[in-house]
């Protein structure tokens, strides 16, 4: 119940600060919500003198239902947006209210509730460099930018460690693996976990000298298959808590550190030896073995392995390297 005198107050008023995209789109946003931005529709009524029509497409009066919804050149922008993010959506409505309204409703998951308040604060730093800088800004550098900024904000992540906790889907008849990297100080290490069957696991971890984080997920990941190899074992699958690597494997994304490729072309030509290959991603804490035997290798020195082999129960430990 509200007290008198007391404006109820607006169902995002809390939501919107609770979003992940820059603190200044948020504020403007809040701002462009309240009706008090500085558009000339907002100035004219203060008894401000000023040019009236919209700087971005010279068609039109500028106030805020056309600057942010029917201006040609926000239209592109939300076009060229889609393209870019790859998904199809459309921010629309009689008001900047309800157009809000109904995007929240139609995204109540995901990151792209984020989108409107990165788009209009685009938009707007367009009009002003417009106005006042005489720049004509290019409704796809908006775009891109915002798609950049968007990209840039990380998945919301279930309840507490809910989403991180989620079991590996691990394929029946088919031995399974995990490996990690760790760097610290200029040592790495490599752990890996290989599990031929319920009944019979390896453990091992080595030294591999000195290196980036990400050549230590890739040295690791490259001794695992050579290991397979070794073994004639050509069908597995792998989990690891590396994206980079997972998704330069996998050939989704290309890696751009010209050192790391090398490595990276060796595993590529190794995995073509295996008639059965999955590389899929975890989360760190569902890859605790390998990481903790990653973390012991960095105190190992080059080339130096611990190995550690269960078989029906019985206990083999080896510091022999499994592969000349």
């Amino acid at each position: 119940m509200t007290k008198k005198g007391w404006e109820e107050p607006d169902w995002w008023s809390k939501s919107l600060w609770k979003l992940k995209c820059p603190k200044k789109s948020r504020l403007f946003f809040w701002c462009l919500l309240k009706g008090k931005i500085p558009s000339w529709d907002v100035l004219q009524a203060r008894f401000m003198i000023g040019p009236s029509r919209c700087p971005l497409c010279k068609l039109d009066s500028e106030n805020v239902p056309h600057l942010f919804l029917q201006c040609p050149f926000t239209k592109k922008v939300w076009l060229e947006a889609q393209v870019l993010i790859k998904q199809h959506f459309s921010w629309e409505g009689e008001s900047i209210k309800v157009a809000w309204e109904r995007w929240w409703n139609q995204h109540p998951g995901g990151n792209l509730k984020n989108l409107p308040p990165i788009i209009s604060w685009g938009v707007w730093i367009a009009r002003n460099k417009a106005i006042f800088q005489e720049v004509i800004t290019p409704a796809e550098s908006i775009a891109l930018q915002s798609s950049a900024i968007f990209f840039s904000i990380p998945e919301p992540e279930e309840s507490s460690n809910k989403i991180h906790n989620r079991e590996e889907q691990i394929r029946p008849n088919l031995p399974w693996a995990y490996f990690d990297g760790a760097s610290q100080n200029q040592s790495a290490g490599a752990g890996l976990v290989i599990h031929l069957s319920d009944s019979h696991s390896i453990s091992a971890s080595v030294g591999i000298g000195n290196g980036s984080n990400n050549f230590a997920e890739l040295s690791a990941l490259k001794l695992l298959l050579c290991w397979l190899i070794q073994r004639h074992i050509f069908a597995i699958q792998i989990f690891g808590d590396s994206l980079n690597v997972i998704k330069w494997v996998n050939g989704i994304n290309r890696c751009q550190n010209y050192m790391l490729r090398p490595l990276l072309e060796e595993i590529m030509i190794l995995k073509q030896s295996f008639n059965i290959f999955y590389l899929d991603h975890i989360y760190r804490i569902r890859n605790d073995d390998a990481d903790k035997l990653s973390k012991e290798a960095l105190q190992q020195a080059l080339g130096i392995w611990q190995i550690t082999e269960i078989n029906q129960g019985h206990v083999q430990m080896s510091a022999q390297p499994p592969f000349a």
